[in-house]
């Protein structure tokens, strides 16, 4: 104990960070030069500005808002499938690039009960990496709630509370192949957001940057 005090030597011990599952507000990823990846996050470092968490039926997901050093904004997340592991990248798109991706009158279909409509892409060349030539919807109504806060470790409810839950319904729609998916949700207010997702591997990260040791 002597010795600690007179060389400054502290029990506090660097973080160490090793997967996504771990990442806090503040952490960087750097990601590889991988063609699995959106051109515009190939070798790209990104913080995480935010953690919040999704509460579906299936159970929690942790989202990471992640943002470049450009102020460019996506997100990600874990997904699961027959034990395996991949990451899950979006990107929120506005209104004119969904009207400009997909025809109206059949992207209106994922809010019929009675049809899972195939959409198909127009060329949009600033979303090409991002988007699949068709999609199949999967989902349709599911409900889920969203927290604006890291909820790792915490029991939920699965109902709206003083908890700060906010209530939404969303689609989920496929690609040709498991590396896209679509998004839809639609909150309480009524207004709707729509992501454009890709699938990657989880190794796609070069490295782990925790906060704590910038």
């Amino acid at each position: 104990m002597v010795f600690k005090k007179l060389f400054g030597a502290s029990d506090n011990k660097p973080r160490v960070l090793e997967q996504v599952s771990d990442l806090q507000e503040g952490d960087i990823i750097s990601l590889k030069h991988r063609s699995e990846l959106p051109e515009p996050l190939q070798g790209m470092d990104l913080e995480v500005t935010a953690v919040a968490t999704y509460q579906y039926e299936s159970g929690n997901s942790t989202e990471f808002t992640l943002k470049t050093a450009e102020n460019d904004v996506y997100y990600l997340s874990m997904d699961e499938e027959d034990g395996e592991q991949s990451l899950c990248f979006a990107k929120k798109i506005k209104r004119s690039q969904v009207l400009a991706l997909f025809d109206e009158e059949v992207f209106s279909l994922l809010w019929d009960d009675q049809q899972f409509p195939e959409l198909v892409t127009q060329p949009v060349d600033a979303l090409a990496a991002w988007t699949s030539e068709s999609y199949h919807q999967s989902i349709k109504n599911a409900q889920a709630y969203f927290y604006d806060r890291d909820c790792r470790g915490q029991t939920l409810s699965r109902h709206l509370s003083d908890d700060g839950a906010q209530e939404l319904q969303y689609h989920e729609c496929e690609g040709d192949d498991d590396h896209f998916g679509l998004v839809v949700e639609v909150w309480s207010d009524g207004s709707t957001d729509v992501y454009l997702q890709v699938f990657t591997q989880t190794d796609v990260i070069e490295q782990f940057h925790p906060h704590d040791n910038k």
